[in-house]
């Protein structure tokens, strides 16, 4: 049952973290943006990196619930634990696949133009 109340816990953080993010509000949630110097915050485009990092929040709150149906599913005896394995590396994969395409997304889309 830990991995439930884990997974739900997660999420929660997560939403919360999108939502402050979405609002404008959460730019210190993102130590990297945040504690660079000004020269290099200049380069990036404030608001479309929260964004971003927003919908990068609902995405792995997204795999995270996957993680928690299959915990469910665990809890309610209709898999057994030795089955478990491929969610764990599907929930792995989509986390990994995640931050690949951010950290792309980052560094090509939300570069400012020179001007």
């Amino acid at each position: 049952m830990w991995g439930v109340w884990l997974c739900v816990v997660l999420i929660a953080i997560l939403l919360v973290c999108a939502l402050l993010l979405f609002k404008g509000r959460g730019v210190w949630l993102l130590i990297g943006y945040h504690a660079s110097p000004p020269e290099e915050k200049a380069k990036y485009d404030r608001d479309a990196v929260m964004r971003s990092c927003a919908w990068w929040c609902l995405y792995t709150a997204g795999a995270t619930g996957f993680l928690l149906s299959q915990f469910w599913r665990y809890e309610l005896d209709l898999v057994s634990y030795s089955d478990f394995g491929i969610e764990g590396m599907v929930y792995i994969a989509l986390l990994m696949g995640g931050i690949i395409f951010e950290s792309h997304y980052l560094h090509k889309k939300c570069l400012r133009k020179s001007a």
